[in-house]
């Protein structure tokens, strides 16, 4: 019940910010909206393989390159925030479709993570 009450609530969250935009020509927050949708796309893929291939050697580098690039994205999130930089219509149509990029097919992500980490060795978490 819990999700479903998250699920209702950023629903109605979603429309409101699309109602917003809609009666507003001028919207600078929507270039911020999308780029969070890029950075939770990737956060889901993120936790998704981590939770599948925790107890696989190669997942170390998995995480360090994930941490490595999410730290490079919060600062140029940051930057966006700030107004250094400035997103025109264009960007903000790549970020939208950057996130449905990373988002739609994450389970393929997945599995292509699984060919990678399938040939290091498994890990017993006791050890």
């Amino acid at each position: 019940m819990k999700g479903r009450i998250k699920d209702l609530l950023l629903i109605a969250f979603l429309g409101t910010l699309m109602y917003l935009r809609w009666k507003n020509e001028e919207a600078p927050w929507i270039g911020l909206i999308s780029y969070v949708g890029v950075l939770i796309a990737l956060g889901d893929l993120f936790y998704e393989g981590i939770s599948n291939y925790k107890n696989r050697a190669g997942i170390g580098i998995f995480v360090l390159l994930s941490v490595a690039g999410g730290i490079i994205l919060v600062i140029l999130l940051a930057n966006i925030f700030v107004g250094s930089i400035v997103l025109d219509a264009k960007d903000m149509d790549i970020l939208t479709l950057l996130a449905l990029a990373i988002s739609l097919p994450h389970e393929l992500y997945i599995k292509i993570l699984g060919l990678i980490l399938k040939k290091t060795k498994e890990v017993n978490e006791h050890e």
